[in-house]
């Protein structure tokens, strides 16, 4: 009977302690890690204040487990939603290379397939415009919530040379009209920028400075690697991807429609001036501050972004320090019952 007791107990605790963050049992069980960052806060309508969230990473846990804190102070009465959901609009623009090397592989015929996918997964509050650039950029189509882009983009065809740098600043240039868009700028291209009169710097400025995230895929190989791209990336608060392969562009832009899908809105009545806020979902924190009757936009929302691996986070340290007592507990009453026998 102590025997058996003493097993139960030994198996109690390490089922407990497989639980812990690294324990190979529970990895499969658990996502990945993303990272939370806040795109923007208006309190513009004070007391009232608005956030949008955006999570990278394969999302498993419902809207409703966003927690909000205000100067350290769990916010009861925040409402969050899809941000799709809202009635925020988001405004999209696809930047395509259509130089001659986009000819290679095919990579033009399967970057306009990939386009078309994309346009078609829109949501309802979704506008998508798109940008083609070989020797010089050119709108295609202007913003619509409708196919319209898609149908733009089928007489492309892959000529001449790459003014990517010119092309992104153009891309940034229709959000200047269009305040009542969230602004994003996706861009695609398998090359050195050879034409622009604009450097990458100019281009990475112009998107800082209008507070619009690039996010690129570079299709890699023959000598470009895509590293100014990624840098504009990074530095924007975009994606970066990376392939040698085209047939990999549906995939790279299912991942950028994955990452305008998983925002959220979250509504709020501020009970102070400027107050520090904490967003929490799924492991991942971020903050922000909360402007004085105005709205920040990128960077100046977010003085610090903390991307965390601890699946026990969101649910609460008191939790993990239960499972942890209990975990050692059950060793010791197990080790004990053995030395009984």
């Amino acid at each position: 009977m102590k025997r058996r007791r003493a097993l139960a107990l030994a198996l109690v605790a390490a089922a407990a302690l497989a639980a812990l963050p690294g324990a190979p049992a529970l990895a499969a069980e658990v996502p990945a890690a993303g990272s939370l960052v806040v795109r923007s806060i208006d309190a513009t309508d004070a007391p009232q204040v608005q956030a949008v969230l955006q999570y990278t990473g394969p999302l498993t846990s419902a809207v409703k487990n966003v927690t909000v804190r205000e100067n350290g102070r769990i916010v009861s009465d925040a409402k969050v939603v899809p941000l799709s959901e809202s009635a925020a609009g988001i405004g999209v623009v696809i930047v395509l290379d259509t130089s001659g090397s986009m000819r290679t592989a095919d990579r033009i015929i399967l970057a306009k397939e990939a386009v078309k996918t994309f346009v078609a997964s829109r949501g309802p509050a979704e506008q998508i415009a798109l940008v083609s650039f070989s020797d010089t950029p050119r709108v295609m189509h202007g913003f619509s919530a409708d196919q319209g882009a898609a149908v733009a983009v089928e007489p492309l065809l892959a000529a001449g040379e790459t003014a990517l740098w010119d092309a992104i600043k153009v891309a940034v240039g229709l959000f200047s009209d269009t305040s009542d868009l969230q602004p994003n700028v996706l861009v695609i291209s398998d090359g050195t920028d050879s034409v622009s009169a604009s450097t990458a710097n100019d281009a990475k400025a112009a998107a800082l400075a209008a507070h619009v995230p690039v996010s690129a895929i570079g299709l890699t190989g023959d000598g470009y690697d895509g590293s100014e791209l990624a840098s504009i990336a990074s530095a924007t608060g975009g994606r970066f991807q990376a392939s040698t392969k085209p047939a990999d562009l549906e995939s790279m832009f299912g991942q950028l429609r994955r990452d305008l899908n998983q925002q959220f809105q979250v509504v709020w009545q501020a009970k102070s001036a400027s107050p520090q806020i904490s967003f929490q979902l799924q492991g991942a924190i971020a903050d922000g501050i909360v402007p004085g009757g105005g709205a920040s936009h990128g960077a100046a929302t977010r003085p610090k972004v903390v991307s965390t691996g601890t699946p026990f986070m969101a649910g609460g340290f008191g939790r993990l320090l239960a499972l942890v007592l209990f975990g050692f507990a059950g060793l010791a009453a197990a080790w004990g019952g053995m030395l009984v026998m």
